[in-house]
């Protein structure tokens, strides 16, 4: 190959010495136009450059050296390009073969780089089980953040970052029931409030003590960012931020009107008064003729519904928002429609549609 490359530029300067352009001579030779192309260039500008004295017969040897030396470069220049990486690799440091220093430095390098490569993946596949206060969980936040940079489209962002909110507060639930020491920041819609502890999504309590540092008044509704620290089991915040929740999450308010029309449930509740009162005089045969008892508490009943201002108390429901509450069922009460979800009492009515099976235990959607 290199005699053949060798004659066909022998005769290609021969035709260009004659008057031939080079555009002729590369179009006889397609195959090697890549190679010819800057070697007829070069030659036709040093001929421009030509003394009118003759060159001597040693310069135009050590000139066709040149070439032919500069062919060669093209031709192994070519032939590298089309090897693979990790071989082109290897090359280059054949070269530093005899630099003993070199050499050790570029293999640690390589050696570091492949492992690094190889425990990176087996870490990150380790981590996907751990749970706060584990060492390779910081390793799993990481992870997430880098799904989350990636992430171009803003919509697509939002949702993976509900869903890793999500993720972390089932996780934080689990290492504090597990009695993890640990410290992490949790962020969620507070469902419930009372003195001294706030509740937030998937039912995770946290304590709230003197020591936290609040930005911001703990309302039902709104988000709240908690820096929490895990002591015996109990979730305690060390400093919590709450800003307003987006109109996604507080829905229109018209439902809590039932509300006061089922607050005469509870008066169900006095009627196993006046069962306990035929219990003490059952001796007595007549006792059961005191039936017309029931008439009394029902003509008490007639003003037990002028209680209805009753309801002015929960007016104040109707100025807060309805809310979403996730949580697990502790109990059902069939007999008087009452759920108690997450340490949360709900009414459930006839007018309530209810989606799947309510099993105390599940994970349930209000």
């Amino acid at each position: 190959m290199s005699n053949e490359i060798d004659a066909i530029l022998d005769e290609c300067l021969d035709r260009v010495k004659a008057g031939e352009s080079i555009e002729s001579c590369l179009h006889r030779y397609p195959e090697h136009a890549e190679v010819l192309a800057p070697l007829l260039q070069m030659a036709q500008a040093m001929e421009l450059l030509r003394a009118t004295e003759p060159p001597r017969p040693a310069a135009l040897a050590r000139g066709r050296q040149r070439f032919l030396a500069e062919a060669a470069r093209l031709r192994e220049a070519r032939a590298q390009q089309k090897k693979p990486f990790l071989k082109r690799l290897l090359d280059s440091l054949r070269g530093w073969e005899y630099r003993p220093a070199v050499a050790r430095a570029a293999s640690v390098a390589l050696v570091a780089v492949l492992a690094f490569l190889i425990i990176s993946g087996v870490v990150v596949q380790a981590a996907a089980n751990s749970l706060p206060g584990d060492p390779l969980y910081s390793v799993k936040s990481v992870t997430r953040q880098v799904q989350l940079l990636i992430t171009l489209n803003p919509q697509v962002r939002e949702e993976k970052q509900k869903q890793i909110q999500a993720q972390e507060r089932e996780e934080v639930r689990k290492a504090a029931e597990k009695g993890k020491v640990f410290e992490i920041q949790v962020g969620g819609v507070i469902v419930e409030a009372g003195a001294g502890w706030i509740v937030l999504e998937d039912g995770l309590r946290i304590r709230l003590t003197r020591s936290t540092v609040l930005k911001g008044a703990p309302v039902v509704g709104h988000i709240a960012d908690v820096h929490v620290r895990s002591e015996n089991g109990q979730l305690i915040a060390l400093e919590m931020t709450v800003r307003r929740a987006s109109a996604a999450v507080v829905l229109a308010p018209p439902t809590p009107t039932p509300l006061p029309t089922w607050t005469p449930s509870p008066m169900p509740t006095p009627t196993p008064l006046p069962t306990q009162t035929p219990v003490p005089p059952l001796p007595v045969p007549t006792e059961p003729k005191q039936v017309i008892i029931k008439e009394k508490p029902t003509k008490t009943a007639t003003p037990k519904p002028t209680p209805t201002p009753v309801p002015t108390k929960t007016v104040v429901a109707e100025t807060l928002p309805v809310l979403e509450l996730r949580g697990r069922i502790e109990s059902i009460d069939k007999e008087h429609g009452i759920w108690i979800v997450s340490g949360q009492r709900i009414i459930v009515t006839s007018a309530t549609q209810i989606s799947g099976e309510p099993v105390v235990g599940r994970m349930v959607h209000v």
